[in-house]
């Protein structure tokens, strides 16, 4: 019997690793463009991390290989160059196109802590357990996020994207809050009186340059689904279970909160809110930090949703998509674990899906309840 050895990333997928890569750059030009809109502050906001992220992966396959330096800047491979890439446009998409001088220290340092903590300590390419994209991101929101959110950007009109300027008139351009800003989302109809469906569809709100506009994200992730580089198991998993839990909580703010009309819109508006469909096409559907086996998989989506949930709806940042796919990042070594991991699914699977959406349910319903009742009291 001969045994063949091959280096990480280990993908069950009859492709090869820069096919993937290269068709999740593709699916990312949609949201590029958009972000493109917002003129040079879009298009700094791609630039600098991307060329940070290249420097350091260089700098670390230099120093990690032997040999002359020419054989050194051999070993740094194409793969290198599209993963850091992509990671760049990841991280840089998730911030908004302030026009503040400080924020490109701010970028540049995010995607260096990013790539560093988040991949090379690791072992580079393949071998990372987190996302570097979502370890700059969250690095660079606990560190600079007030200074960021100071800055002029979209929301208060300093910085206009081109393309919504085109669709809507100057008096439809929404230059409010945001419907996550909002002091409740779960008793006061303010926050979706202020916007529409279709303003956060077409991206005509302020935030994250790369995940206000759905549409783009939405097209994104159809590509990457067709092309099967996004394993549609883990996008199941958690949209599924972000629909039905969205929609219990929607019953309460429908019938006793009195925030929306019917549980449907309640839904639609979370969907369309925050980085949830911007994390399920490009983040939790990295296939290097996902967990190897289907069932495991599915298991791993859910408990983003799960997770991303719970802190949008009861933790002080409501924006919760990041610090759950680090959460499940960490776990997802565990759920890989050799004794109960399997390729095919069993009648164990069913149970542990199920354990997991009972227990959100009821943590969904006590604590939605609960802070429906504390915004009425007030």
């Amino acid at each position: 019997m001969n045994f063949v050895t091959e280096s990480s990333p280990h993908i069950r997928r009859r492709a090869t690793a820069y096919g993937m890569m290269a068709d999740v750059l593709i699916a990312l030009i949609p949201v590029i463009l958009f972000s493109i809109g917002y003129g040079w502050w879009g298009v700094r906001n791609i630039i600098f991390p991307v060329l940070a992220m290249e420097i350091a992966e260089f700098c670390f396959v230099l120093i990690r290989n032997k040999g002359s330096f020419k054989e050194r800047v051999k070993a740094y491979s194409p793969l290198n160059a599209l993963t850091s890439a992509i990671s760049g446009i990841i991280f840089g998409l998730m911030l908004p196109a302030t026009n503040g001088p400080m924020m490109y220290f701010y970028l540049i340092i995010g995607a260096l802590f990013g790539i560093i903590i988040g991949k090379l300590v690791f072992g580079g390419t393949g071998s990372n357990i987190f996302n570097p994209a979502a370890v700059a991101f969250v690095f660079t929101q606990i560190c600079f996020g007030s200074s960021i959110s100071s800055m002029g950007n979209f929301g208060d009109g300093a910085v206009h994207n081109f393309w919504i300027d085109m669709i809507f008139k100057s008096a439809d351009v929404n230059t409010g809050a945001t419907l996550l800003s909002s002091s409740s989302i779960f008793a006061s109809p303010t926050p979706y009186t202020n916007i529409s469906l279709l303003d956060l569809l077409l991206g005509n709100t302020a935030g994250a340059m790369g995940e206000v506009c759905k549409l783009a994200i939405l097209i994104g992730l159809v590509y990457l689904l067709v092309r099967r580089a996004a394993d549609w198991r883990v996008v199941a998993g958690f949209a599924l279970t972000f629909i039905v839990l969205t929609f219990i909580a929607g019953l309460f703010v429908t019938y006793k909160g009195h925030a929306v009309d019917n549980p449907f819109l309640f839904v639609a508006y979370m969907l369309l809110s925050g980085g949830v469909l911007y994390g399920m096409t490009y983040m939790i559907t990295d296939p290097v930090t996902m967990p190897i086996d289907a069932p495991a998989r599915v298991s791993y989506g859910m408990l983003i949703a799960v997770f991303a949930l719970f802190m949008r709806f009861f933790a002080a940042n409501p924006e919760g998509v990041v610090y759950a796919i680090l959460i499940m990042n960490a776990v997802a070594t565990f759920l890989d674990y050799a004794k109960w991991s399997h390729s095919q699914f069993n009648k164990k699977d069913i149970i542990v899906y199920v354990c997991i959406a009972a227990v959100a349910i009821l943590v969904i319903c006590l604590g939605v309840n609960s802070k429906i009742d504390a915004f009425q009291a007030k």
